[in-house]
């Protein structure tokens, strides 16, 4: 895709913009002072010696260091592997509940909660792995994470099993998470990159393959390099308690969780259940309800590859409520139309358009953090956000599978 942007007449303006080095220079007004303000985190970049030593900083770092284009071609091939693990999950719910001896709803629905736990592993050890390691530790052990998934997951072992993979796979999922997110957050044009990157993550692909191209891709990425990108050289970062004592940043961090929190949770109850929901409530088939989730994904991809330059020209804090509110609208026409089982075409592009607009979401969430927080605290603040975000994934699917024993799942919408 990269490759493809390169060689049409908009190269000079996309490529160039979301591979730039760093989003510094994006918006001033949003980011606070990084490493020149001599380890005080309350200091921003109105202070003159402050934004003197930044700027200075910042120009020691090479503008391209080891190829951006690789590297985000590289990585929306990972988020495409990481996006048909996360969306598998509700696909074959039916197969799981038939396969392990007719598993109820409340029982399969746990396969849910084993996201927020390789989460939570993965927020404690990203910022460790990139400061031992640097990035390239991350492409071997995300990628390494998914094979070994997969890999149990084809042997069918018994249902516990399946369950410590899925919480193996998730491990995977976040390191890869937070530490892409966070690096593709701070490239030129974050919002069309980020949308490129989440757009891939919402189509799909396979994880060998996914483990060769990473660990090519971010070779360069040793502990030397992410260190001389956060400053740690020049000006260490402050210490872990005065991190947490910041208002500002903590008040950044949790406003940013708490919207993930609903959004993912929102996501993942779609994926999760809307294939069961149009079997049984819908009367439709398997093939059709299938279509469905496979409707919203793409409606996602589409919307995160084109919403994101919509995004880049009027702003995050702009667009993100028409998008919401636009969601809102597909949904109860999703809810109010008839459908019958002999048309599936009303639900998968009503559900489609669902997906298309709560797209740029979370990558337009992640853009807005990373620009508001210093460099030192991307990966860390990313990490926590995407984990509080599958805590969402995890807890709203679980409910509803919960409640469809006792109500049903005609709740769904």
């Amino acid at each position: 895709m990269v490759a493809k942007l390169q060689s049409s007449g908009q190269s000079s303006w996309l490529v160039s913009h979301c591979l730039g080095r760093s989003g510094c220079d994006r918006d001033p007004q949003l980011r606070y002072a990084t490493s020149g303000n001599g380890g005080n985190e309350e200091t921003d970049t109105e202070s003159t010696g402050g934004a003197a030593a930044a700027l200075e900083a910042h120009a020691s770092i090479p503008q391209d260091d080891g190829g951006n284009a690789l590297k985000l071609t590289a990585a929306m091939y990972c988020f495409a592997v990481l996006g048909m693990f996360v969306s598998t999950t509700g696909v074959i719910l039916s197969s799981v509940q038939a396969d392990y001896g007719g598993l109820s709803d409340t029982h399969v629905s746990l396969l849910f909660l084993a996201a927020p736990v390789g989460y939570l592993a993965a927020a404690q050890l990203n910022r460790h792995l990139h400061l031992r390691h640097g990035r390239r530790s991350i492409a071997v052990f995300g990628p390494f994470m998914h094979v070994a998934m997969a890999a149990v997951v084809a042997l069918h072992p018994p249902f516990p099993i399946v369950l410590t993979a899925w919480v193996v796979g998730s491990l995977g999922h976040g390191v890869v998470d937070g530490s892409v997110c966070a690096w593709a957050g701070d490239l030129e044009s974050a919002s069309a990159a980020s949308g490129m990157l989440h757009g891939a993550g919402a189509l799909g692909a396979a994880s060998i393959l996914e483990l060769i191209i990473m660990t090519s891709a971010f070779r360069s990425d040793d502990a030397k390099s992410y260190n001389k990108h956060i400053n740690v050289a020049i000006s260490p970062p402050p210490s872990e308690s005065r991190v947490r004592t910041s208002p500002r940043y903590r008040g950044v961090i949790w406003i940013c969780a708490s919207f993930l929190l609903v959004y993912v949770g929102t996501e993942s109850l779609i994926t999760g259940w809307i294939v069961a929901y149009m079997e049984r409530v819908r009367h439709m088939s398997l093939y059709a309800s299938s279509l469905c989730s496979s409707a919203f994904g793409l409606g996602m991809a589409i919307g995160r590859l084109l919403l994101g330059l919509v995004t880049e020209n009027f702003g995050v804090r702009r667009a993100v409520p028409v998008y919401v509110a636009c969601a809102i609208l597909f949904d109860v026409l999703f809810a109010l139309s008839p459908m019958s089982a002999e048309s599936a075409t009303p639900a998968i592009v009503l559900i489609a358009l669902v997906g298309f607009c709560l797209g740029p979401l979370f990558p337009s969430a992640i853009v807005l953090l990373v620009q508001l927080l210093p460099r030192h605290l991307h990966v860390r603040a990313v990490s926590v956000v995407a984990l509080v975000g599958q805590v969402g994934a995890a807890l709203l699917p679980f409910g509803l599978g919960v409640m469809a024993e006792v109500v049903g799942i005609q709740m769904l919408p």
